[in-house]
C-alpha cells in the first residue's frame, strides 16, 4: 500500500513540475510577444511623426517657392 502511495506521489510531483514548466514557458512567450508588439507600435508611431515633419517641411518649402513666383 505504501509503495502505491509513493508511486502515486511521484507521478503527481512529476505532473506538477511539467505543468509548472509549461505555464512558465507560456507566460514568457506571451510577455515576449506583448513586448514585441508594444515596441513595434512605438517604432511605427515614431516613424509617422518623422514622416509628418518631413512632409510639413516640404509643403512649407513649396509654398515659399510659390510665394516668390507670385
Amino acid at each position: 500500500m505504501k509503495i502505491e502511495q509513493n508511486i502515486l506521489r511521484d507521478k503527481i510531483t512529476t505532473i506538477h513540475k511539467q505543468i509548472g514548466r509549461c505555464l512558465l514557458t507560456g507566460v514568457l512567450c506571451v510577455a515576449m510577444t506583448a513586448s514585441g508588439l508594444f515596441l513595434g507600435c512605438a517604432e511605427a508611431k515614431e516613424t509617422n511623426i518623422t514622416l509628418s515633419q518631413q512632409q510639413e517641411e516640404e509643403v512649407v518649402a513649396l509654398l515659399g517657392d510659390l510665394n516668390e513666383n507670385v
